[in-house]
């Protein structure tokens, strides 16, 4: 089983500025897929956190030991898991950033536990490990699955923040042609973005899957490097393709400034 951590979508997945047109997808509709796909990694991750707690707590239930702490930890962070829910439904950023934040303590503070019960005896330690390795083989299918949804769910997410670009685009190439501007480079410019867009989706799951056993923030594999590289290049061309449409847009300005000192040049002649 792919093991990705919490930050994995934290990842920037493309940062294209966008000044979003009426018609298309407007900003707060992106906020909310932005916390939706955090939020569906997250909740994958809190999955396996929540099931390896549970093996922890049978295992010193069953040794006879006394796992009212546990337990009482395992409470909060269920409650702290539906907070981070409602905080991505309410497109609540802060909320959402300190809930994870709350999380990330509980568990710190659940592991200082089972390290206290076994005594930081490093033979029990490795039999609670089992137990909560036992317990996510048990569930593989469905954490599989989850992980599945959330990586959809990201992938959607990344490709509706281009869509929202590629409308404004569109938008601004279609009132400048309106103007008779030649947005003939900015045409050709867009449509060789598009098929990259294609391909970076494909580099993003690559780069998910390569990152199996550390937190995204600290992988370093080359499938992750060939994705940050595209994504910088993508997010490049973007800047291009809007200098493109401001030459073009200013062109025609000079041209029609040129025109109207003709006119009054042959009027005073006149």
């Amino acid at each position: 089983m792919k093991k990705l951590l919490l930050a994995l979508v934290l990842v920037g997945l493309v940062a294209i500025p966008v000044a979003l047109a009426a018609q298309c997808v407007q900003s707060s509709e992106l906020a909310k897929d932005t916390l939706q796909a955090r939020y569906a990694f997250a909740d994958y991750r809190a999955e396996k956190i929540s099931l390896g707690m549970d093996a922890a707590i049978n295992y010193f239930d069953d040794a006879g030991n006394d796992t009212s702490t546990l337990e009482d930890l395992k409470s909060t962070f269920d409650d702290e898991r539906d907070s981070l829910k409602e905080a991505a439904d309410d497109v609540d950023k802060d909320t959402f950033d300190s809930t994870i934040s709350d999380i990330k303590d509980t568990v710190k503070d659940f592991k200082n536990e089972i390290n206290d019960l076994a005594d930081d005896d490093n033979d029990i330690l490795d039999e609670v490990a089992d137990a909560i390795d036992n317990e996510l083989e048990d569930n593989e299918d469905d954490l599989g699955d989850m992980l599945q949804g959330a990586y959809q769910n990201g992938k959607s997410y990344m490709q509706g923040k281009f869509e929202a670009a590629f409308c404004v685009a569109e938008n601004a190439i279609a009132k400048l042609k309106d103007k008779d501007v030649d947005v003939s480079d900015a045409e050709t410019m867009l449509a060789e973005i598009k098929e990259k867009e294609i391909a970076l989706s494909d580099k993003f799951e690559q780069a998910v899957l390569s990152c199996d056993t550390v937190s995204y923030g600290k992988c370093d594999t080359d499938e992750k490097q060939a994705y940050e590289d595209a994504k910088t290049e993508l997010t490049s061309e973007y800047k291009d393709l809007k200098a493109a449409l401001k030459t073009a847009r200013e062109d025609k300005m000079k041209e029609g400034s040129a025109k109207g000192n003709e006119t009054n040049e042959t009027e005073e002649g006149e």
